[in-house]
């Protein structure tokens, strides 16, 4: 009996969520083979002078720092060392993805200096659900070869992500040549080119700040335009716990969202008081239209007059003057530098296939993964959404749906009536929230909702009924680690649990000194082993959780 062939699935893009790709495909029996456009993993992580750059895209600049603590932004059966700092640097978090593939022997399965040219179907498609992927070698001067090759696979996934498109707003004057320089935030390594200028940054959310942040103690003056302001939140608004430790199930799932967001509110207020900025937000955190930003130096650079906030700009004229839509003249400008986001670009498959309106960046895809127009789900697009949270365990859940499915081991139930709906809706509240096409969604409930769908939902009760009392508490209550992935269902991780115990010490007390550590540990042994604390945990995860349960089952 001759021995079953390997499904081979083709990978586009090898960063976080191409690397997880071929990680999940290994973990389901297929063949993965991974095209990179660069020398190197790590996708727009990837910004050494090595790093190819003919192809659009974000590239990092050089005072880049995660926004997201260590323990959030990491796999979920590979956690970050103990001994990085809570928040790391572009660079530190590269040397992490690069440890990552090491580990798990990914980059065998990666072909570099690789550009994919073309993905259609197969002549055999409509029976098979088959493509074929058309690539070129790269030269040293990044030119393409002139071999091509193009080989079938049985599936495609494609990693390249949301952050493929620089966007620039249509604004009259920003277009044409004059005394302005006019560029976007993808172009920018550091503040030496901007020494003695003034500077108009377009934008607010986090590279707006960081950008700002950055030029403002060489330049001459920098103004920030922003639309509708924004809530300024530090990493570590109480001094000690990463911000996004926020990010609970408790606030998320089970309690309204106006608790959840009053508590944002607060801690951005805490860091710069909306009302003493003119960076007040005009949309409130309640309506999900508001605009978060994480940064730790911004208020100062506010507030000592190095950076001032400015209206939405009107028009920019040849003589070096920005008017803003508030009738103020912005003078002697001598940069304006858009920090204003990305769009998708799927530049080798036919817009069709992922869109019915390609003007308008509308995707029209289910569960943000699956053409609503394919018969066959061999085609998945993983990573093409920003959040409210860390991408990654977003990034590696879509990849494991991703593999499976292709794997025949799952099949996704809903008909193609209920996917159109689900798509209008999604597409219908980003157009109602943002204004635009930005599929941003909150990480955790859209990560929770794609565990679910592949079994792998960290499930209290389950938890409960297998007498893990502690671990229940600790996926309701605590914050939402993707070490919560691994805990149950399909490609369960055995260490996922003492992963989840040791994030908090490993992540808040890493940057502690030895003898300061150590005491503090001692302290919050102590303190989670005495059984008042441990009651009084369980009593106020019953009530709520109880009733959140009588509720959603009552008939």
């Amino acid at each position: 009996m001759t021995e079953q062939r390997r499904r081979r699935v083709a990978i586009v893009g090898c960063g976080v969520a191409g690397l997880t790709s071929i990680k999940a495909c290994l973990e389901e029996g297929l063949e993965p083979h991974c095209f990179e456009f660069k020398s190197d993993v790590g996708g727009l992580w990837n910004s050494e002078s090595t790093a190819r750059t003919a192809l659009p895209g974000a590239r990092m600049y050089d005072s880049l720092v995660t926004i997201f603590c260590k323990s959030m932004i990491c796999f979920s059966d590979f956690p970050a060392p103990a001994h990085y700092p809570p928040f790391m640097p572009h660079w530190l978090y590269r040397r992490y993805i690069h440890s990552y593939a090491q580990h798990f022997k990914l980059a065998q399965f990666v072909s570099f200096n690789t550009k994919v040219l073309d993905v259609r179907q197969a002549d055999d498609y409509k029976d098979t659900g088959r493509w074929v992927v058309t690539t070129c070698e790269m030269e040293e001067d990044d030119t393409e070869s002139a071999e091509k090759t193009s080989e079938i696979y049985d599936g495609v996934i494609l990693c390249q992500g949301f952050f493929s498109l620089p966007f620039i707003p249509d604004i009259p004057g920003t277009d044409t040549g004059h005394h302005v320089r006019v560029t976007h935030v993808r172009s920018y390594k550091n503040p030496q080119p901007y020494e003695g200028r003034t500077v108009l940054i377009v934008g607010c959310a986090n590279s707006a700040g960081d950008v700002a942040s950055d030029i403002a103690p060489v330049a001459k003056q920098v103004y920030l335009s922003v639309r509708r302001g924004a809530h300024v939140i530090h990493r570590l608004p109480d001094g000690l716990r990463p911000w996004d430790f926020m990010l609970t199930r408790l606030w998320l799932r089970y309690l309204p969202s106006k608790f959840f967001h009053r508590q944002l509110t607060r801690s951005a207020t805490r860091t710069l008081s909306p009302l003493a900025s003119d960076l007040q937000p005009q949309a409130s955190l309640l309506d999900g239209k508001a605009v978060y930003m994480i940064n730790d130096l911004l208020p100062s650079k506010i507030f000592t007059g190095q950076v001032k906030v400015v209206c939405e700009v009107d028009n920019v004229t040849g003589t070096g003057e920005v008017h803003l839509k508030d009738g103020q003249v912005l003078k002697e400008v001598d940069d304006v530098l858009f920090a204003t986001g990305y769009r998708p670009n799927f530049r080798f498959i036919s817009p069709s296939v992922l869109t019915s309106d390609p003007k308008s960046g509308r995707l029209d895809l289910y569960k943000m993964m699956f053409p609503l127009s394919l018969p066959h789900d061999s085609l998945a697009v993983v990573g093409c959404l920003s959040s409210l949270g860390s991408l990654a365990p977003v990034n590696e859940l879509q990849a494991r749906l991703a593999a499976r499915v292709m794997a025949g081991r799952h099949r996704l139930a809903d008909s193609r009536e209920a996917r159109q709906q689900d798509v209008d809706r999604t597409n219908q509240a980003q157009r109602e929230t943002h204004g635009r096409y930005k599929y941003m969604f909150y990480a955790l409930l859209y990560a929770d909702s794609i565990a679910k769908e592949l079994g792998v939902a960290p499930d209290w009760w389950r938890l409960l009924l297998r007498g893990d009392v502690k671990m229940a508490l600790a996926v309701v209550f605590g914050p939402a680690y993707p070490f919560h992935y691994r805990l149950l269902g399909p490609h369960a991780w055995p260490g996922a649990r003492e992963a989840t115990e040791k994030a908090y010490r490993e992540t808040v007390y890493s940057f502690q000194h030895r003898e300061v550590k150590e005491g503090v540990k001692e302290a919050a042994r102590r303190t989670e082993n005495s059984w008042g604390h441990r009651s009084l945990g369980f009593l106020v995860f019953v009530v709520p959780v109880l009733l959140a349960y009588v509720c959603r089952f009552w008939p």
